[in-house]
């Protein structure tokens, strides 16, 4: 088994730093703002059990750069990091909002009308989120949105742990930790859209 020095530095495409147990991995092209040149489409899901789960969508991220490592990104193109489900636990934290999220979270890059998409399904995530800037509250079908004010994020959370109605994040800046048993925990993110299901 390599150990991070080696595999660190192993992909040009690929900034890794490791932090207290939490692998940050930033995709890029020559340094540049985050990009991803992955090609390759996982219609599966990727099973999240145990340390094979973790290994897994680890490797998966990592081999879609190391696959097309001669490609190069549009303008335009990159990851998208997103979760959706029912929030509980919603507590504020200063600026940040903690909460437990039911459902999914994947990554997601565009190419064209065809996506490329690695998911975790039936997931329990606990996550430490702050409100973007600008941050827009999206209505049900995220045909349209509004930009909103501060603190706005954390009344739609609210509301939406009250109704139990499922909500739609897309994070960036996220910093993940892969737990023991495949789990994943959002150490920290800003979200830069949510549905707001109160918005007509």
């Amino acid at each position: 088994m390599s150990n991070f020095d080696e595999y660190a530095r192993r992909f040009s495409m690929i900034s890794m730093r490791r932090e207290d147990g939490i692998l940050e991995m930033r995709f890029h092209t020559d340094g540049g703002r985050n990009r991803v040149v992955e090609r390759r489409r996982n219609r599966g899901d990727l099973p999240p059990q145990g340390i094979r789960g973790q290994v897994r969508l680890l490797l998966a991220l990592v081999a879609a750069v190391a696959l097309y490592p001669g490609s190069a990104c549009a303008k335009g193109e990159g990851i998208g990091v997103w979760m959706e489900g029912q929030v509980s636990e919603v507590q504020a934290r200063g600026a940040a909002v903690q909460l437990l999220l039911r459902g999914r979270f994947w990554f997601e890059q565009h190419r064209g009308t065809e996506p490329s998409v690695i998911e975790l399904r039936d997931a329990t995530i606990p996550a430490t989120l702050a409100q973007g800037e600008p941050f827009f509250a999206m209505v049900e079908n995220w045909h349209g949105g509004a930009i909103r004010k501060p603190g706005a994020l954390l009344q739609i959370l609210q509301a939406a742990a009250a109704s139990g109605k499922p909500v739609k994040l897309e994070l960036v800046r996220a910093r993940l930790k892969f737990e023991p048993q495949g789990r994943i925990r959002v150490e920290s993110a800003e979200v830069v859209r949510a549905t707001d299901h109160q918005l007509r």
